[in-house]
């Protein structure tokens, strides 16, 4: 069973660390691997608008982290349409 990985101590990530980041690359890893399934075909998230930051309002999420989420949702999207 994979583990959760909802931020510090469940209360997000504050600031994009060496460590941070991993995880996050970890967690979009397998995203990639679960489109690359076939069994799904989109990847959804909250935002204010199709080009904002993910949204946020249970987590303090640092501006870098929630940059860094966004930009790899859609570099693994990108590279699982080609």
């Amino acid at each position: 069973m994979r583990r959760r990985t909802t931020g510090s101590n469940g209360a997000g990530y504050a600031t994009l660390t060496p460590a941070v980041r991993a995880v996050i690359e970890e967690d979009l890893a397998h995203i990639s691997r679960l489109l690359r399934t076939g069994d799904y075909n989109e990847v959804r998230y909250s935002s204010a608008s199709k080009s904002g930051p993910l949204g946020t309002g249970i987590f303090d999420v640092g501006a870098g982290v929630n940059k860094f989420i966004v930009a790899g949702l859609r570099r693994v999207v990108a590279d699982c349409s080609m």
